[in-house]
């Protein structure tokens, strides 16, 4: 594959969610196989960290939504396609798709998406606005969760969709990135000592992440040696915020369930714990959580819906439950608190190798760059050898 140049194209890299971190992740993968990387969004913090990896990044204001600007980026992205020499233009959010999309009509260049989750979609001028991310010549989808939800809402072909699961980053969460002096430390914060199980859930504080739905099911538990530590922030949802405050007040929670807030490192918080739950009300379209709690060592529970039923194994990784029955949460905390240390450690270790066997991000980067195959018709053995394939050399 050789001059081969992709352009990914994103709203900002200001962040650490997803798509910041998973188009990052892919410019850092094809800069190791030899490919030229070239990033276009506004500029944010992780803009430095892509440079310092060998990409190129190109400060667009592809942040903007409104139809003037979208318009003005498409000649923008265009002119980058035709000075960079691009072979293949990949968005991953939908303003900035619609103006890669024109850029790479105005250019003959093939254009490929990653369709992240499954947007509003109830109005008629929503689900056109959100249909740019099915017109690429490959969709790339997270999760069969998502990969059905594109077929049925959308009508798109099964053979035009490539599935590329997201993962998780084994330099950045593995039991060793954390000390046994933080663990303790953390701990000694919460005031909890080995005898109490620590459930640990990590997400916005949204609606949508089930606090509610964990805290009523905690509540109905008949042991009382165990703390629940929420990280996440609130962000613009003071009004729920309080609400989850009153909630746990109501319930006799006080002592039991702590708010940490937003953490810009959560490993720690991961390995301080003892069991990760995910008890999201709403599908989830991946779960990154569920799968770096494994990859931490941890049993996971979490709700029977969206990715977490691809991520985790029932009983032998984690447990599912019904997120339309408190009951069945309850059973699950009951479930695990009678569990040994021993056996706890044991699905842990077995999580830990079904992630790093299924949900890496090298992985990932694989599956992404076969959707550039397919559009390109080419063999991905012309270029570099993946990070995996270099370790088993």
């Amino acid at each position: 594959m050789k001059n081969l140049n992709v352009l990914q194209v994103a709203a900002a890299l200001s962040g650490q969610g997803g798509v910041e971190r998973g188009t990052v992740e892919m410019a850092k993968y094809l800069v190791s196989r030899g490919v030229g990387s070239f990033v276009t969004s506004r500029y944010g913090s992780l803009a430095e960290q892509l440079t310092e990896e060998g990409s190129t990044h190109i400060d667009l204001p592809l942040e903007r939504r409104d139809p003037i600007t979208i318009v003005r980026n498409a000649f923008r992205i265009a002119r980058v396609i035709r000075q960079r020499d691009i072979s293949i233009v990949h968005a991953s959010s939908r303003a900035p798709a619609w103006s890669a999309f024109w850029a790479c009509k105005m250019t003959g260049v093939p254009f490929v998406t990653t369709f992240h989750g499954r947007y509003g979609h109830r109005f008629a001028i929503k689900r056109l606005y959100n249909s740019v991310m099915t017109r690429g010549r490959q969709t790339i989808a997270g999760s069969k969760f998502i990969q059905q939800h594109i077929v049925d809402r959308y009508g798109i072909p099964e053979e035009r969709i490539t599935l590329a699961y997201r993962g998780f980053n084994p330099e950045r969460i593995a039991p060793e990135m954390v000390q046994q002096s933080q663990i303790d430390e953390l701990r000694d914060s919460w005031g909890v000592d080995s005898s109490t199980t620590v459930f640990v859930l990590i997400g916005r504080i949204t609606r949508l992440k089930g606090h509610a739905l964990m805290f009523r099911a905690l509540a109905n538990v008949e042991r009382r040696d165990w703390i629940a530590v929420i990280v996440g922030g609130e962000g613009k949802k003071h009004e729920y915020f309080r609400e989850l405050q009153n909630l746990v007040n109501d319930l006799g929670l006080e002592q039991h369930i702590q708010f940490a807030g937003v953490q810009s490192n959560v490993t720690p918080y991961y390995a301080a714990a003892d069991v990760v739950v995910v008890p999201s009300i709403e599908p989830e379209s991946f779960g990154l959580v569920a799968v770096e709690g494994q990859a931490m060592g941890k049993p996971v529970i979490a709700t029977a819906h969206g990715g977490s039923v691809e991520t985790i194994q029932p009983g032998k990784t984690g447990l599912l439950v019904d997120y339309r029955d408190p009951t069945e949460m309850t059973a699950a905390f009951e479930k695990v608190l009678s569990m040994s240390r021993l056996d706890r450690e044991t699905m842990g270790e077995e999580g830990q190798r079904w992630v790093l066997e299924h949900f890496t991000v090298d992985k990932m980067c694989q599956g992404e760059f076969s959707a550039y195959e397919k559009v390109l018709g080419t063999n991905q053995r012309e270029v570099g050898p993946t990070a995996e394939e270099r370790k088993a050399a």
